[in-house]
């Protein structure tokens, strides 16, 4: 049946009367409700304000009546130093309008959302914000909601905070904290609070410029009572290092309850396992580490490629330490540690180290090191206050770069203001030193008197001098040396700049009789240095009036060896010589001499790839040093006077050389000449020879002696026996 058409006309006309009566009635609730909102937000912000100091503001607000508060570029500043806490670009706040409109504000915060902002704290310019903060987690909470504050009631409810991409820091005169939550979560309950946080962040302590700015990437997870009682966190670190270094996967449980920090390593995440545990009312830490078969070179990488560490990379270490700090005792430790040390390193080793001790001392049980290069131990003590040593140290070999290889037994003992150590014989290389004693005072640390005295064969040797570490680092150093013997000397050059056998040999057996005298002032801040020897007394032993007179002085850049006198047999020899060091390893050098009144000069360079001599009597000498080994070159020169006793020879020479060993290397004679110009002998003799010089001996096809009325001309050769100084001589007219 239908119904009546005026009965469906007063039907819809009815439904549209009200509707504008809902409209008419709910838009002035609406407008009342957000006054309300504004009221109430003005109300809890004035209330934060004056728990805070901080003052809030912001460019916009788009509130709902249904669920969510919007703010645009929320700034929260400190009046006290017109600073800027916090900005924050966006912030929803998700609210229980049925909550609100019964008055319960904490039970009403659904949910806040930050997104993209800075939050700064300068421990300085924000200490009254600190404090406060400080103390509302600490403090007990108010149960009673009519005299609890807005933050109180915040704190007593649930909500969950997210975190999108926000800028943290924080410096105080010490250190600086800067880093970037990515993305966060907290959960806040009238019980707990829970978080979750993936973040960036750096860190630069000042008084460790060495250390540069540590960065990490790092998750925490945790729990917390809200009021700090108890609570754990799980902190995993991805990476974390330096400009230099970084460390992959570190991961760590902390648990805070009843005043106690526990710390302690996840289990198979990295190569070691540590455990810390801190009361912390009670002032007292207890720290273990161990790690075993670790490779510490391969877990830190470097940022980049240092040679030295590249040869650490595959050291093993196997190690364990406790450590523990009280009121009442102090820092107490000990360790153990088992490195094995790749062969790529100074030619690798074991060390081994068993220690233990305190804030004031260090006790060693053993510190040993077995290598190829190195073998030494040491049993003692050091006085960490006083800088002191006391023990034994047992050198069976140590290689010291530019010195060579030492070995000793040193007594280290205690003695007035410092300590001395007593060494009954110190061998460097093939040199021997007997009763060696070094006195070193260390009371006035940072800056190091000390003393040193060492005998050997035929003479002693002394030095006095101060190491300063005040202002950088300072050495100043006399030595006096007093006939001490050339030939035991020699040997500290024993295979290292010169062969054991051949050269060094010969002068070992030519100097065997002659003894040094000399005085040596030096010092050196470890970038420059300087020396000055004014008088140097090389003298024979066994020949009376032979010795050798000099000065020199100098720097990293130059020495200058003045006033040389010299009386071998006949000879005087008097002169001067000038050596500089060049860019690399170029040496420039400049003679000037004379030989019983006869003069000669001359000029060269040394290189890495060669030997350049220019001089006085059209003196050349160049030559060539391959990257065999081999030395190619040439010499030449023409009237080169040389006295002779009674006689003065000329000599004119055009040769060419090379050398690959002792027992290979040639010298091609194109032409020589030598002329005796002094009058000794009446005729003029001149011998004049074309041929090679090598190690079988001398072979000279073309041979002639003349004067003024004869010439004797033919060929000639010496030839040498291998493996023996005997040699025969043929000579063909």
């Amino acid at each position: 049946m239908k119904r009546p058409a005026l009965v469906l006309s007063i039907e819809i006309l009815f439904f549209v009367a009200l509707l504008l009566a809902v409209f008419f009635l709910l838009k002035p609730v609406n407008q009342r409700f957000e006054q309300y909102l504004v009221d109430l937000r003005d109300s809890v912000v004035e209330e934060i304000e004056d728990q805070t100091g901080l003052r809030i503001s912001y460019k916009a607000l788009s509130p709902s009546i249904f669920r969510v508060l919007k703010f645009s570029d929320l700034t929260i500043t400190d009046p006290s130093t017109q600073t800027v806490v916090a900005h924050i670009s966006k912030l929803s706040v998700s609210y229980s309008l049925g909550e609100i409109l019964r008055g319960n504000f904490a039970g009403a915060l659904r949910e806040i959302i930050l997104e993209t902002g800075d939050i700064s704290i300068d421990y300085e310019q924000n200490k009254q914000t600190i404090a406060f903060f400080a103390g509302l987690f600490k403090s007990e909470p108010n149960p009673d909601p009519e005299t609890s504050s807005a933050l109180e009631q915040f704190l007593s409810g649930s909500v969950s905070v997210r975190i999108r991409n926000i800028s943290f820091s924080y410096s105080d005169a010490n250190q600086l904290i800067t880093g970037n939550i990515a993305r966060g979560q907290i959960a806040i309950t009238d019980r707990n609070i829970s978080f979750e946080l993936t973040c960036k962040a750096a860190y630069d302590r000042f008084a460790l410029p060495v250390l540069g700015t540590l960065s990490t990437t790092l998750r925490l997870s945790g729990r917390f009572e809200n009021y700090l009682s108890s609570g754990s966190i799980v902190l995993t670190i991805d990476t974390i290092g330096n400009k230099d270094f970084s460390v992959s996967q570190l991961g760590l449980i902390a648990v805070y309850r009843n005043g106690v920090l526990s710390v302690s390593s996840v289990q198979d995440l990295q190569p070691i396992n540590m455990t810390l545990t801190y009361d912390i009312p009670g002032q007292a830490l207890n720290l273990s580490v161990a790690s075993r078969q670790l490779l510490p070179f391969r877990w830190g990488q470097l940022s980049v490629n240092n040679e030295f560490v590249s040869k650490l990379r595959n050291t093993v270490l196997t190690a364990d330490l406790n450590v523990s700090f009280s009121a009442e005792q102090g820092l107490v430790y000990a360790a153990n540690v088992d490195a094995l040390i790749p062969p790529a390193f100074y030619g690798g080793g074991q060390l081994l180290a068993s220690l233990n001790g305190d804030s004031s001392r260090i006790n060693f049980d053993n510190l040993s090191f077995a290598g190829t290069e190195y073998d030494f131990s040491y049993t003692g003590s050091f006085d960490l206050k006083r800088i002191v040593p006391d023990g034994f140290l047992e050198v069976n070999k140590m290689f010291i770069p530019r010195l060579g290889t030492i070995s000793g037994d040193m007594y280290v003992n205690p003695e007035g203001r410092g300590f001395i150590c007593i060494l009954p014989e110190l061998t460097i290389n093939d040199a021997v030193f007997s009763s060696v004693t070094v006195e070193i005072d260390t009371a006035s640390w940072p800056e190091v008197p000390f003393t040193l005295n060492a005998y050997e064969d035929t003479g002693r040797i002394s030095a006095e001098g101060t190491y300063s570490g005040e202002r950088g680092h300072f050495l100043e150093l006399f030595v006096g040396l007093d006939a001490i013997g050339v030939s035991n000397t020699l040997g500290i050059l024993s295979g290292v700049y010169l062969p054991k056998d051949g050269i060094l040999s010969s002068l070992q057996t030519w100097f065997d009789s002659y003894a040094l005298t000399t005085e040596v002032y030096f010092s050196t801040d470890f970038s420059s240095f300087s020396f000055n020897c004014t008088r140097l007394v090389l003298a024979s032993g066994q020949t009376d009036g032979l010795y050798v007179l000099l000065t020199a002085k100098g720097n990293e850049t130059s020495v200058d060896i003045t006033d040389i006198y010299f009386t071998p047999w006949s000879y005087n020899i008097l002169g001067n010589v000038n050596i500089g060091f060049g860019m690399g390893s170029d040496v420039l050098f400049n003679a000037s001499l004379e030989v019983n009144s006869y003069p000669y000069n001359f000029s060269g360079l040394v290189s890495k790839t060669g030997l350049s001599v220019y001089g006085d009597y059209n003196l050349t000498v160049t030559s060539v040093f391959n990257r065999d080994g081999s030395i190619l070159g040439s010499c030449l020169f023409s009237g080169l006077p040389v006295p002779v006793g009674p006689m003065l020879l000329s000599l004119t020479l055009d040769s060419e050389f090379s050398y690959s060993s002792a027992s290979n290397w040639k010298v091609s004679i194109n032409n020589a000449l030598i002329e005796e110009v002094g009058g000794f002998l009446p005729l003029s003799t001149i011998v004049q020879c074309i041929g090679i010089v090598d190690q079988t001996g001398v072979f000279l096809h073309s041979f002639t002696i003349s004067d003024a009325y004869s010439t004797l001309a033919g060929y000639m050769s010496v030839n040498r026996f291998p493996s023996s100084s005997e040699g025969t001589f043929i000579w063909r007219k």
